[in-house]
């Protein structure tokens, strides 16, 4: 036990005397290091051409939409009644055809009879839910006003909408993928700690098996990116709706990060609760955006400039201590020897 004892104790003063003598070189490397990120924090917000007090006035913007809390009412329930009378027409016409290609083998004469008796068993559950939908879709559109049924009837046919409403299913399904798979490899590495050596062929067998949905993952974010890239060219060709957003693709690389700032958790051009007809400068500018993150870096490199010259003052302040204590020994020691003479004479 003191063995123990005094060799981490040996470890740790010899850290301390390393340390000791290598922090006037971390605090010029910590110095010149923040220095550096500054240039180059005042090169992207010069680039930006945009005042400081802009930039921070849509900082604040950005911050706050993005930070509030969710509403019980929205403003925006026409666009939301809107989207879902279009959900409605896709659901009618999906059933619509589903009913016709039944009836066209009852039609058929060469129709064998299990296939008639198949269709026969399904025409009228799909009839049924035909007529509901149907139903659905008139109450639907009767309650849209005036401006409601011009969206309606120009959005109805609009080939951006129908993507976009196809991507935001397609990422909602693969962020709750992404969400599943990370709690799953969660456990197995707190149970990776408890495990004996003996189960660690199951633990191996769970996590490939983790590991083998991968796969479908990235086969889901691939589609998502095809149908970026689509409304990002029908944007181009302005067959979108006016100021319309192309969402971001999603990049494979760090698809199973999940930071903070991943795109994966940004819905901007595909969520209908923003204001597409005046979008904010911070969501649409690049420029804006380059300078947000310019000013926001410049803003933390000045604060690390700060605490390195509270550091330096500390560390003079010590080292003046020491030199005092040291200089004072010194003097002591000459003083004592000089008395040792004295008394020896």
């Amino acid at each position: 036990h003191h063995t123990r004892l005094y060799t981490l104790d040996s470890q740790v003063q010899y850290a301390d005397r390393l340390s000791l003598l290598g922090i006037g070189n971390w605090l010029a490397r910590k110095w010149r290091n923040t220095q550096t990120r500054r240039l180059e924090a005042d090169t992207q917000v010069i680039s930006s051409a945009k005042q400081d007090r802009y930039l921070r006035e849509q900082w604040k913007s950005q911050l706050s939409s993005q930070t509030r809390p969710l509403p019980r009412q929205t403003k925006n329930a026409g666009r939301s009644a809107v989207e879902e009378a279009i959900r409605l027409r896709k659901v009618r016409d999906t059933l619509r055809d589903r009913v016709s290609a039944l009836e066209d083998v009852l039609s058929d004469i060469n129709s064998e009879d299990y296939q008639v008796a198949e269709v026969e068993g399904k025409l009228p559950d799909l009839r049924g839910k035909l007529a509901q939908v149907q139903a659905k879709l008139i109450r639907q559109e009767q309650l849209l006003g005036v401006v409601g049924q011009q969206q309606y009837r120009h959005l109805a046919t609009s080939p951006f909408m129908a993507l976009r409403m196809n991507a935001h299913a397609l990422k909602v399904r693969l962020r709750n993928r992404l969400t599943s798979r990370k709690f799953e490899r969660d456990r197995i590495e707190r149970s990776f700690r408890r495990q004996q050596y003996n189960d660690r062929k199951v633990r191996t067998q769970t996590e490939d098996a983790v590991k083998r949905r991968d796969p479908g993952i990235q086969a889901l974010a691939r589609q998502y990116n095809i149908l970026c890239h689509k409304m990002e060219e029908l944007v181009r060709l302005k067959r979108a709706p006016r100021n319309a957003i192309a969402p971001q693709p999603i990049p494979l690389k760090e698809l199973f990060d999940l930071d903070v700032d991943d795109v994966i958790w940004q819905d901007v051009g595909l969520d209908a609760s923003g204001d597409i007809e005046n979008p904010p400068a911070w969501l649409t500018d690049e420029d804006v955006k380059s300078g947000i993150k310019g000013i926001l870096l410049r803003d933390r490199c000045d604060e690390e400039l700060r605490r390195l010259k509270h550091e330096c003052i500390a560390l003079y302040h010590w080292l003046s201590e020491e030199w005092q204590v040291v200089n004072a020994c010194i003097e002591a020691a000459t003083n004592l020897g000089r008395c040792s003479d004295i008394v020896s004479v």
